[in-house]
């Protein structure tokens, strides 16, 4: 896991080691264990390592070939880097090193650019094939890892994190207001624009090449649907169970310590009752918990794991003072806000691990997504289930048909349709037509682009391809500004392509979200966990400490101080959600946060964020 960065010139012109060297920097949290950089006519590559696969100097990058032909930078792991590498030995290829990343090299040397299709991990890397003056880059299947670029005819700039590009002076840095817009309506920016004028990034699944001054993109995967109605539930939970053994096992391939964050749900549990079983020496496990309440409190779940698995557990209690003294700072490590508070927990529990020594956790992120975790869901396995008696789809199980109801009133249907005829939100946020508008034609290019699918599917497949990005994001630079390396096992792309080949019906079951998975995990994960009806989500209480604690802090800065532009935020509506909230009338609190975001953020590009040590161009 490192930090990346580079200049391609397509006048031939060398890049300044002055500027890679800045670009660099201002990333180091990513890679605070070594520094690299390579200029040439054309050409320049920056790179910060973390150590975590062959911790010797022979794993310093960037990295070349034998000849010094072919360069690369790189961010991420290859958890099947050892099967390609004795494929390549048997094909001749000679290693100086044990790293994932010479594999990269080798791999690309054999196979071009279609030695994508063997990685198996999380990645973003740049590749100059210097006999080509072909700059290769590349993200991975899910977008786990990120891949920044600046383009304007002549020059290719590209970081791991936007602040690194911005260190280049020929990059503007102008606000994309489109983009601020769509944060405040949908909690993340849904395409390949950022807030940012001119920069952009490489889409999962994309890879991209520079040469002869022109940049050409091509999607080389994407997450799909071939359902198999033949086959029975048993067989499927039987590999659906082989398959998650065999992730956890790859993604506890290290050279240091590995951990795991542990939420108490049934994710993170049964990712560490399988590293459990991968360790003989036990495993550090990491939470967050609040005393505002039991419904941010998942300790009961997180001790029964801990003890079955005799964890080495550790926990860290975020409050409501880390708002004002840390936000800024999260704003900064983001480059742009992205979803909603769970940054704030997992910034301090990355603060945990990193205290204990241990360089490498392992997450759930993924399965909502894939599997029908989230209440709606109900909602669209009913509507599988009426597709099918009406001949628009397969038909499910008899039985699950007579649950219809239930699943309309567990999904919300009922409660979102009371909503409507309720009392909107104020209009708070200026130009806001356009945005949706443009959102709404991206979302419906998907939809038709994906007509065959049923509505179960279709939104599995828009929660990957437009809401999964923007918790990775999250979850990326959170664990890198302490320099944590964080994994997400159930987004390996096997069981990704698994998860599309399974009705919806096994999924959701006898009124039951992520079924398979649960009785794929049955016997690994304890039932208390298992059994779990509540989904908590990584729940923050900004609501309660906005209304009492933070009340005053959020006043002063949404109120009296504000800096937003009116061409963004109507301020008369703000300042009524705001005295709505803290007076106990209506709960604003997703609201607030959101704008709360936007206003410490362009507080932070006004002030160059000199108070975190920020960019200085």
């Amino acid at each position: 896991m490192c930090g990346i960065a580079g200049i391609f010139d397509s006048r031939g012109e060398t890049p300044e080691t002055r500027i890679l060297e800045r670009m660099g920097e201002v990333i180091a949290h990513r890679g605070p264990d070594s520094s690299g950089v390579f200029a040439a006519p054309g050409i320049g590559f920056s790179h910060r390592r973390l150590s975590i696969i062959d911790l010797s100097l022979n794993g310093h990058q960037p990295m070349t070939n034998e000849d010094g032909t072919v360069w690369i930078v790189y961010n991420g792991e290859i958890y099947n880097y050892r099967e390609i590498r004795e494929d390549l030995v048997r094909r001749g290829h000679r290693f100086k090193s044990n790293t994932d990343t010479e594999t990269i090299i080798h791999a690309y040397e054999e196979y071009g650019t279609e030695c994508l299709g063997l990685f198996n991990g999380m990645f973003a890397f740049s590749l100059w094939d210097s006999r080509n003056r072909l700059l290769f880059a590349a993200r991975d299947r899910i977008g786990i890892k990120p891949f920044y670029y600046h383009f304007n005819g002549q020059q290719f700039i590209f970081g791991s994190e936007i602040k690194a590009i911005l260190c280049h002076p020929a990059v503007p840095c102008k606000v994309n207001l489109d983009s601020v817009r769509q944060y405040l309506v949908y909690g993340h920016t849904y395409d390949d624009q950022t807030w940012y004028s001119g920069i952009r990034q490489l889409p999962p699944g994309f890879l991209l090449k520079v040469q002869d001054g022109a940049l050409t993109l091509r999607q080389y995967w994407d997450f799909d649907f071939n359902i198999d109605y033949g086959r029975s539930f048993q067989s499927v939970t039987e590999e659906l169970r082989a398959l998650l053994k065999d992730t956890i096992r790859l993604h506890m391939r290290s050279d240091v310590q590995v951990g795991a964050y542990l939420s108490g749900g049934i994710d993170s549990s049964t990712i560490v009752a399988l590293a459990a079983q991968e360790l003989r020496n036990g495993i550090h496990t990491f939470s967050s918990a609040y005393p505002e309440g039991k419904e941010y409190d998942e300790r009961k779940f997180i001790k029964v794991v801990s003890q079955q698995y005799n964890t080495c557990h550790h926990e860290v209690t975020p409050s409501y003072q880390d708002v004002p003294r840390l936000l800024t700072r999260l704003l900064w490590h983001l480059d742009e806000p992205v979803v909603g508070a769970a940054g704030l927990p997992m910034y301090r529990v990355a603060e945990m691990v990193a205290s204990t020594g241990v360089k490498v956790v392992n997450g759930g992120q993924g399965a909502d997504e894939l599997f029908g975790g989230y209440p709606p869901f109900f909602v669209l396995a009913a509507r599988n289930l009426c597709n099918g008696v009406c001949g628009k789809g397969p038909s499910g199980p008899f039985e699950e048909l007579l649950r219809t109801p239930q699943y309309l009133v567990n999904g919300g249907a009922f409660k979102r349709l009371w909503n409507r005829f309720s009392s909107p939100a104020p209009v708070w946020i200026r130009g806001v037509k356009n945005v949706r508008d443009a959102a709404l034609e991206g979302i419906q290019t998907v939809t038709n682009s994906k007509a065959f699918l049923q509505p179960f599917e279709l939104n599995s497949y828009l929660l990957v391809k437009h809401y999964l990005p923007g918790l990775l994001h999250q979850e990326d630079r959170m664990s890198m500004a302490w320099s944590i390396e964080s994994r997400v096992p159930l987004l390996d792309y096997r069981l990704v392509e698994f998860a599309g080949k399974i009705p919806s019906w096994m999924k959701v079951r006898y009124g039951i979200s992520k079924y398979i998975l649960r009785q794929a995990a049955r016997g690994i994960t304890p039932d208390a966990v298992l059994d779990r009806k509540d989904k908590k989500g990584y729940p923050v209480p900004t609501g309660k400490w906005f209304a009492n604690e933070l009340r005053d802090y959020v006043t002063s800065t949404l109120v009296k101080t504000p800096l937003l532009s009116s061409d963004v935020i109507d301020q008369g509506a703000v300042t009524d959600m705001v005295d709505t909230h803290v007076n106990g009338k209506q709960d604003f609190s997703a609201q607030l946060w959101l704008i709360l975001n936007t206003e410490l953020w362009f507080r932070g590009v006004e002030t160059n964020w000199q108070e975190v040590g920020g960019v200085q161009r």
